[in-house]
């Protein structure tokens, strides 16, 4: 039993001299809370330069603005129509001083409820001329316009006189009718000539002449026949 114990005891001091005895340690988990990684900064966009909001001065204003519309007005000088063929040698022409926008003389009843052009033709001579086709055609207030009248055959205005109704009302118009004079065979005798219309009440009456220029004649010469005997 001793020399049990003394065997023990001599392997405890060899174990001693010989260094210590080191025994693992227990491993433990580490605490979560101090092994969670550590929070990132988040990236966000730098901020961009915001340009100043500028509000509009008189001058922007007025360069923004639309541009008024223009609206030519009466009297008109008469034009050849755009759209129609011009004489070469026209015989009539329209008469200086006219046309001329009144108020309406030739059916005073009707007032202001009529609208028309009227007027006389003339020769070279300033004689009146009757028997010529007067016409109107173009467009009047979204309606066509064709009328037809002879020369002479309204005698308010002058042996020569015509007259032609265009509307119940005074309706304003600009270069959309045109007027014409025909002989009766159908051969044009002058430009198509456009006027302007007034919406006025007191120029509801157009008055337009016309007067020849050159006077058409027949250069066939006639000699008397002579017999031969």
């Amino acid at each position: 039993m001793s020399k049990k114990f003394l065997v023990v005891g001599l392997l405890l001091i060899f174990l001693a001299g010989c260094g210590q005895l080191n025994l693992p340690t227990p491993v433990t988990s580490p605490d979560p809370a101090l092994t969670s990684a550590a929070p990132q900064a988040s990236a966000t966009a730098p901020a961009l330069p915001t340009e100043p909001r500028r509000t509009p001065n008189r001058e922007t204003e007025a360069a923004l603005a639309p541009a008024a519309e223009l609206t030519p007005t009466l009297p008109g000088l008469p034009n050849a129509a755009p759209d129609a063929v011009r004489l070469e040698n026209p015989l009539y022409v329209v008469q200086p001083g006219t046309p001329t926008w009144v108020a309406n003389f030739l059916k005073p009843d009707a007032g202001c409820s009529y609208m028309g052009i009227a007027g006389q033709v003339f020769d070279t001579g300033g004689q009146p001329v009757r028997g010529l086709i007067v016409e109107v055609s173009g467009e009047l207030g979204g309606n066509s316009v064709l009328q037809l009248a002879l020369s002479g055959g309204s005698t308010l205005l002058g042996p020569g006189g015509y007259e032609i109704q265009l509307a119940d009302r005074a309706i304003a118009s600009q270069g959309t009718l045109a007027i014409q004079i025909f002989d009766l065979a159908g051969l044009a005798l002058s430009d198509q000539i456009a006027f302007d219309t007034s919406a006025a009440c007191d120029a509801n009456q157009i008055v337009l002449n016309f007067t020849a220029i050159k006077i058409d004649y027949d250069e066939t010469l006639y000699f008397p026949y002579v017999p031969n005997e």
